[in-house]
């Protein structure tokens, strides 16, 4: 079998003189250089980034209409940490590709830091290539807050649009016995999927031990229903092991359209609003300021701005261009345009907690991950994946063929199941949970404690992984294999912020996620723990195991438990909320046109508009984002 492979053009992205001081009709705002999500090409988010690249070559698609994108990274491309899906985490510690942030400190986290890497190149490129989509009911739910038409319809009507499902091949099903259901995925949209097909060791027996405790094995994973255990399809085409992503597959087949610049190297200082604008009107952007070499120039949008920067920058940009909470911008000297107290607020992180299994690979023949902490077999398999990535970049037609150092192309096994799966006492806990005084955040708890509730919602996810997940205070001894099970928060109940200390963009902001705020976060967390110990107390699971390494047989009780929890919490760099597509009443940002509200011709389309989190990586939900706004913006011209 022959695929084609898509090549970058020589030259994809715009020159200075093509965008500065120029009139667009949108100009599309990406990643600010503390945190531009991943742009791979040019620099998740982005930018360009996930969503903003999937609008910005949506609209380009229409002759008529211009539009400029201006990107906080540099040009990147191609790049085998990207292309090779095995490779997703071994840049985060890059300064090129993602800069090494911290919260502030976590008071009910042990006082820590939480180490948060804020990209500079697209999220969907550097993290795992999870194309996992998210339960109606998650999607549903946003239409009680009074979010007007946004449900798993529209979700599933425009993800669609962004896919292109490539079917497992036959031999590999009746080989490993796949499930799959065509029908759940788009064909012929930019983004090629796949259900993964390669195994890993203990997979099997992990599935078959969770059928014991109810879970039920997906026949179709891909929504509207995920409850269960199963695998899911993820953004690499399976014909050539290499990641699909916005850059590859929107951008560089648009590149050529000489109504779309692309300026990287570019960071966006503020929105430009005139003060011509009366504080009882809503206000007008005439573009934006934006630093490049060193100096700082204009571009100027005849139409809107759109602010498509992620959940942790797209707030800070605003902030900066007078666009929020007057009590924070005054302070720092910064003309109130539109008092909003809601902008940066809403934060909300999927976080973590992990149990990790010494197994024992010579009685049941089980491989890991973890011989690549052997310099020599790494470097082997670092040499086969370049070997293969180097063939896809040279030649336009690549020969399918794999092998494990190929492409690792599965980045773990989930398991979604409700809270009552689990037991009760976290359940009740959030029956108990207090109700929070500050803007719309009552009804949202009360939604929140009625899916906890629901035994047919999923509320967090168990992830299969082959090898040592780091974890604060622990090391993997050389020569042990091990495995381990991460459990997420995904629907968390304390809710966070981050802000502006000063005008200048240099400064970073301050990221509060305020991890545990409630304890029913923490509580949900002991609670999966548990969860998972019972399942490595159970055949057939139970029978590569050699000893729990973390957190330990003198971990035991509740307490213990959520000491553990609180020392060793890690985040998922899922941020959203931050300006909230929600009534202005319930502390929204952004109306469900993604306008902000007091603005005439600003939008935002990233994950910060997502009024209450999802459970699930929020990967599809960029893209749907792009498409619906894409989707919009030509409807109404």
């Amino acid at each position: 079998m022959s695929v084609e492979i898509m090549q970058a053009p020589s030259k994809i992205t715009a020159n200075l003189e093509d965008v500065k001081h120029h009139e667009f009709d949108y100009v599309v705002v990406g990643k600010h250089h503390l945190e531009t999500l991943m742009f791979m090409f040019m620099s998740d988010v982005l930018g360009g980034g996930t969503t903003g690249l999937t609008l910005a070559t949506r609209l380009a698609e229409d002759a008529t209409i211009s539009v400029a994108v201006l990107e906080a990274g540099g040009l990147n491309f191609p790049h085998p940490s990207i292309d090779i899906p095995a490779q997703y985490g071994k840049e985060l510690g890059n300064p090129y590709l993602a800069f090494g942030h911290t919260t502030a400190t976590q008071k009910f986290a042990n006082n820590r830091s939480i180490p948060s890497p804020w990209y500079t190149v697209y999220l969907d490129p550097i993290a795992p290539p999870s194309q996992w989509k998210p339960s109606a009911s998650d999607i549903n739910i946003w239409s009680k807050l009074g979010t007007d038409g946004w449900d798993w319809t529209l979700f599933d009507e425009h993800i669609r649009k962004a896919e292109n499902f490539i079917p497992p091949a036959a031999d590999e099903v009746a080989e490993l016995g796949i499930t799959y259901d065509s029908s759940k995925y788009g064909q012929g949209g930019p983004i090629s999927i796949g259900i993964t097909t390669v195994e890993l060791s203990g997979e099997k027996q992990y599935r078959e031990t969770m059928n014991k405790f109810g879970v039920p094995t997906l026949e179709a994973a891909g929504g509207p229903d995920i409850l269960g255990t199963g695998v899911y399809a993820a953004s690499i085409n399976p014909q050539t092991g290499l990641r699909s992503y916005s850059a590859n597959s929107y951008f560089v087949p648009n590149a050529h359209r000489p109504n779309l610049k692309v300026l990287t190297n570019a960071p966006v200082t503020k929105i430009i609003i005139p003060a011509t604008n009366t504080p009882e009107d809503d206000v007008v952007a005439s573009g934006v300021e934006f630093e490049h070499g060193g100096d700082i120039y204009d571009v100027h949008a005849k139409k809107e701005v759109i602010v498509s920067a992620g959940t942790l920058a797209t707030s800070t940009i605003l902030e900066r261009s007078g666009i929020g909470n007057k009590e924070i911008l005054e302070p720092l000297g910064i003309p109130v345009k539109v008092h909003n107290p809601q902008v940066g607020e809403n934060l909300q992180e999927h976080c973590l907690a992990a149990v990790i299994h010494e197994i024992d690979a010579k009685a049941n023949g089980w491989e890991t991950l973890d011989g690549l902490a052997d310099p020599e077999y790494a470097a082997e398999q670092r040499r086969l994946q370049l070997s293969v990535w180097a063939r896809a970049r040279s030649s336009p037609q690549l020969d399918q063929q794999y092998n494990m150092a190929d492409t690792q192309r599965r980045h773990s096994i989930q398991v979604y199941v409700p809270c009552g799966q689990r037991g009760t006492k976290d359940c009740e806990a959030g029956e108990r949970s207090y109700f929070d005084t500050r803007t719309g955040l009552e009804e949202q708890y009360k939604l929140q404690i009625e899916s906890l509730k629901d035994n047919r919602v999923p509320d967090c996810e168990f992830s299969f992984a082959p090898f040592f997940f780091p974890v604060s205070g622990r090391t993997p001894e050389k020569g042990k294999l091990y495995n381990s099970i991460v459990t997420f928060l995904n629907k968390p109940f304390s809710r966070g912020s981050i802000h502006i200390q000063s005008e200048d963009d240099k400064i970073p902001a301050v990221m509060d996620p305020n991890i545990f705020e409630h304890d029913i976060d923490l509580q949900l967390l002991v609670e999966s723990l548990k969860f998972v110990r019972k399942a490595a107390e159970t055949a057939p699971y139970k029978e590569r195991i050699v000893k729990e390494l973390s957190p330990g047989p003198e971990v035991s009780t509740d307490e213990q438990l959520a000491e553990y929890v609180r020392s060793t919490v890690g985040s998922t760099w899922h941020a959203a909320g931050t300006c909230a597509m929600l009534p202005m009443e319930k502390g929204g940002v952004v109306d469900s046109n993604l306008r902000i509200y007091g603005t005439k011709n600003i939008r935002v389309a990233d994950l910060s508009i997502i009024p209450l989190h999802m459970a699930a990586h929020p990967q599809t939900m960029a893209y749907a984002i792009g498409e619906i706004l894409a989707g919009k913006i030509k409807g109404q011209k």
